[in-house]
């Protein structure tokens, strides 16, 4: 009975029948296998899985792709954002800075010390002549040191 069919079922046959079932993989497959069926029904019935198993293949391939694409589009997605909002954090930077990079390219420093040194004389002078009226106003008696 075993002679009539393919060398590959004869085998997977002869292993299942011979050998005690070790996982439920093999049970489930004896299981469905009824050994008091005819050769064709039992070669139809592994066709039949062998097809179920090249499906869930495929499906499991498809299901990775889908998986990776979406992956790929979240990661894609994430990253703009955070290189535009890094972007968007330089560009105020440099919106505030720039002026402040023109200024200081016209700086010129012979006129910066002219103008320093003119705004110390004034400041020296002004102390000076605050210094003089205090002293001149009170005939140079201090305030508040007299008897009544």
């Amino acid at each position: 009975m075993l002679l009539l069919m393919s060398p590959k079922l004869t085998l997977i046959l002869i292993s299942l029948s011979s050998s005690k079932p070790s996982d439920s993989g093999e049970r489930t497959l004896l299981s469905m296998l009824n050994l008091e069926d005819d050769e064709d029904l039992k070669r139809q019935k592994l066709a039949n899985y062998g097809e179920c198993a090249k499906h869930t293949d495929e499906v499991v391939d498809s299901n990775f792709r889908c998986f990776e694409k979406s992956r790929v589009v979240e990661m894609k997605a994430m990253l703009e954002e955070a290189l535009r909002a890094e972007m968007l954090y330089h560009c105020r930077a440099l919106e505030v800075l720039e002026p402040l990079c023109v200024s200081m390219r016209q700086l010129d420093p012979n006129r910066a010390m002219a103008s320093m040194a003119q705004e110390l004389d004034e400041l020296n002078n002004d102390k000076a002549e605050g210094q003089e009226r205090n002293e001149g106003g009170n005939g140079g008696r201090v305030r508040g040191g007299g008897r009544r």
